[in-house]
């Protein structure tokens, strides 16, 4: 330690800082009643630990933070608070933040490992709240760091954030949300959360909880990974509002009701992204409760999922060099589900291989509803397999003799059709043996 005054009471670090303080390298078994540092501040002063291993000793208490609980109700800007590669685990408290409760500070964790921590309320490892004079917005940043086996009984099993998140190369492993609560790993209800390179295996949420790893509003992911995450709804993410996914994969996620994968509330804008085995009752990938104006899900595939897509009607959709291939459904709409009747106001793009349903193979792809009175004619094989990107979706199933494009501008009745990358019929080649005359005494138009 440097640069401070502080006394020990009851085997509990109760610190007045005057200047910043750095506390290193030593281990400590903690098994008091309490948090090992309970820190107020009035002034601006940043706080690091680095280099240390902190083990509670179980349960520590009614009140916020299991282990370190630090509180600024200072006017001068919110200081920082830093964990450095440190180790912290085993405490849980009745309140707010098992094992690290932070009030109007900018907390950082780097390369640091929090586990076995769990709080009756929020945040299992850590909790953060805005501030005593809410003047400050602070900030949760984590880097390089693993939160595993800790748990909430309300929201959060890791991380509860109400501001600003900030997420680079970590993993969050069987972190959980008890009781109804919402996201198994983090919770973030503030203006903008970015996760990048991170992984995400086995969060959970019990009950009829929402999202089984996140659950955030104005949401970014790059470069993430899901894998076998469960909750109610949501299975690994739920979005309050708007939500961007680049490069991310999510395999074997599963929602016991709706989205398997994701449910989102707003835009959606997904690109290059892998969805693999997700699993729900509604959308067994992605599932828009209320859908935005505008939803991109571009360059991205959906294998072998069950229950794909669900989305409103009323929205348009971009799908461009997107693939959905071999997903299934109970009923109907083995790719994609739109409620509300008829067809979405913009389809644009997507192509749709082998999906199936099991009660009713006519509907295998797209629901009743979706593509009835649309525009519809056959295509060759050619089309469907070329790498070429069409403004129109393209179709092939088990239902269907030849391969399908929708949404067309033209006519080919008794046919296959060649059509221009704008969807436009450009040529239509009839069926072998078939000849019809018009009235005007044309033969052969098909």
């Amino acid at each position: 330690m440097a640069n401070e005054r502080f006394s020990s009471k009851e085997h509990n670090l109760e610190i007045l800082l005057f200047y910043n303080i750095t506390i290193r390298f030593f281990y400590f078994f903690f098994a008091s009643n309490g948090p090992f540092a309970n820190i107020n501040l009035s002034y601006k002063t940043d706080i690091v630990f680095e280099g240390f291993t902190l083990i509670g000793g179980g349960y520590s208490g009614s009140f916020n933070g299991g282990l370190v609980s630090v509180t600024y109700s200072g006017f001068s800007g919110s200081p920082n608070l830093e964990f450095v590669n440190t180790t912290i685990s085993g405490a849980s408290v009745k309140s707010n933040g098992g094992c690290i409760y932070s009030d109007g500070m900018v907390v950082s964790v780097i390369n640091s490992t929090i586990f076995n921590c769990m709080a009756q309320n929020n945040g299992g490892a850590i909790a953060t709240a805005e501030g005593v004079t809410q003047i400050y917005t602070p900030l949760l940043y984590v880097n390089n760091s693993t939160f595993y086996y800790n748990s909430a009984a309300s929201s959060a099993g890791a991380l509860y954030v109400s501001t600003f998140i900030s997420i680079q190369n970590s993993t969050f492993y069987r972190n959980i949300a008890t009781h109804n609560g919402n996201g198994g790993a983090i919770y973030f209800n503030g203006q903008m959360s970015s996760i990048v390179g991170t992984t995400f295996i086995q969060n959970s949420v019990l009950g009829m909880g929402s999202g089984g790893s996140i659950y955030a509003d104005n949401m970014v992911l790059q470069d993430c990974q899901f894998s076998s995450d469960n909750a109610y709804f949501g299975g690994s993410i739920y979005s309050i509002s708007s939500l961007v996914v680049s490069s991310c994969s999510f395999v074997g996620s599963s929602a016991d009701l709706y989205g398997g994968a994701i449910l989102a509330n707003g835009n959606v804008n997904i690109n290059n992204t892998f969805f693999n085995g997700a699993t729900a009752n509604s959308g067994g990938a992605i599932y828009t409760q209320n859908a935005g104006s505008t939803n991109m899900i571009e360059d991205s595939q959906f294998f072998n999922n069950v229950q794909v897509v669900q989305f409103r009607q009323t929205s348009s959709f971009f799908l461009s060099g997107t693939l959905f291939n071999a997903n299934s459904a109970t009923i109907q709409g083995g790719a994609m589900y739109f409620s509300g009747g008829g067809y979405p106001k913009m389809f644009y793009g997507g192509k749709f291989i082998s999906n199936s349903n099991l009660m009713n193979p006519t509907y295998n792809t797209f629901n009743t509803d979706m593509i009835k009175n649309v525009n519809t004619v056959n295509i060759s094989v050619d089309i469907l397999i070329s790498p070429t990107l069409y403004s129109v979706p393209l179709v092939t199933d088990d239902s269907l003799v030849y391969p399908v494009a929708y949404g067309v501008l033209g006519d080919c009745f008794n046919g296959i059709a060649t059509i221009s990358t704008g969807g436009q019929v450009t040529s239509c080649q009839c069926f072998p043996n078939y000849s019809e005359s018009d009235p005007l005494g044309y033969p052969d138009l098909c």
